[in-house]
């Protein structure tokens, strides 16, 4: 009875550990969201006043590349995030807005959609239920993701974009 009872409080204190973890990880991909839309922002908010400067022609200038991350976080993450939350197990295809003109988008306006909507996503988040983050949806791109693969899609997305950014940072800088 005693080794019951002693293996019985074992398994729940592995659970509590689990939880823990999870919720720590949980908290470490919020962050890592935060923190990858603020490097983003604070590097792109300075050119405000060159928010039409481009690298070279038919490059995207800092306007676009801002109104490119709102857009994407509205129609591509927030939606599939959604959807795959609902448990329909839904399935998506590579999201492209690369053929949009966002040209008449203001940069400002742009950080504060991309701002808002990323908040959103994760007070959304955090009010699902646990078994929500076993829901599934397909990418034709990345195969069965879950909601936990999705936000690491999202902080790629804004780290690959942050990494492209820097010879245009440096263009702009160096063309004053």
């Amino acid at each position: 009875m005693v080794n019951a009872t002693k293996n019985r409080l074992n398994f729940i204190k592995s659970l509590i550990i689990l939880q823990l973890t999870l919720m720590n990880d949980e908290l470490k991909i919020y962050q890592q969201l935060r923190e990858s839309q603020k490097q983003f922002v604070d590097a792109i908010r300075p050119f405000y006043l060159k928010q039409d400067w481009r690298l070279s022609p038919g490059e995207w200038s800092f306007r676009e590349v801002a109104a490119h991350m709102a857009t994407t976080e509205e129609e591509c993450f927030k939606e599939r995030v959604r959807l795959i939350a609902s448990g329909q197990n839904p399935e998506f295809e590579y999201y492209l807005n690369d053929g949009r003109d966002f040209s008449h988008l203001d940069l400002e306006e742009s950080i504060h959609k991309w701002r808002a909507n990323r908040e959103e996503i994760i007070l959304d988040l955090k009010q699902l239920p646990d078994e929500a983050w076993e829901n599934t949806g397909v990418h034709l791109t990345f195969g069965t993701i879950k909601l936990v693969d999705l936000l690491k899609i999202m902080l790629d997305h804004d780290l690959g974009h942050l990494q492209e950014m820097q010879p245009m940072i440096e263009g702009a800088n160096s063309s004053s």
